[in-house]
């Protein structure tokens, strides 16, 4: 039995539980995380690039001030990735092959002889082959009306709350327990009256 390995330990990309990080390694980590977050919109996936837990990132929002900056900064960042591709999507469209029957459609390129003459098949008709799939721009109606609902407002629906039924319900409310106790009032007035005279 060998005493001693050449092998290298492997360095711990997790710290054991309950041990604190240095100065150096928090930012690092810290910019580790952003960095991810930023690129992914995903708490969970960033942790993991991290190698942190999720607890951790919500302890420093709330304890770490600049951190807490920095993590609106990548959310606003992740947020526009997003509305990119949200636009690329519902505006520019993303390429897509042409399929006619099952298959892909693809550009036909005529075949010539040696002589840079057009070959001819049996028929007479001229020899082509399969070239590069013809691609056509596909367009997500529901993103582009997403975008025109965030950017332009007689575009998003009309919510209305109707406050006048309620309000007429609690004034009808207040009006009868006012008459109740005024009727309540004048009824103990007249019993006083009438034991004083």
């Amino acid at each position: 039995m060998p005493e001693h390995s050449n092998t290298p330990t492997p360095i711990r990309t997790m710290r054991r539980q309950g041990q604190r990080m240095t100065k150096q390694e928090r930012q690092s980590v810290q910019e580790k995380f952003l960095k991810s977050f930023s690129m992914t919109a995903n708490v969970r996936a960033a942790c993991m690039a991290a190698g942190i837990d999720r607890s951790m990132v919500y302890y420093w929002q709330e304890h770490d001030e600049q951190f807490s900056l920095k993590f609106n900064v990548a959310s606003e960042e992740a947020n526009d990735l997003i509305r990119a591709a949200l636009w690329r999507r519902g505006v520019e469209g993303i390429q897509r092959r042409v399929i006619s029957m099952g298959r892909v459609v693809c550009e036909e390129e005529p075949v010539f002889d040696a002589k840079g003459m057009p070959l001819l098949d049996a028929k007479g008709k001229q020899v082509v082959k399969r070239g590069k799939p013809i691609m056509e721009p596909e367009y997500s109606d529901s993103l582009l009306a997403l975008l025109a609902k965030a950017r332009m407002p007689e575009f998003r629906e009309k919510q209305q709350i109707d406050l006048t039924a309620e309000i007429t319900m609690q004034a009808e409310r207040a009006k009868a327990e006012l008459l109740a106790d005024l009727a309540s009032a004048l009824t103990d007035e007249n019993k006083e009256q009438a034991n004083q005279g």
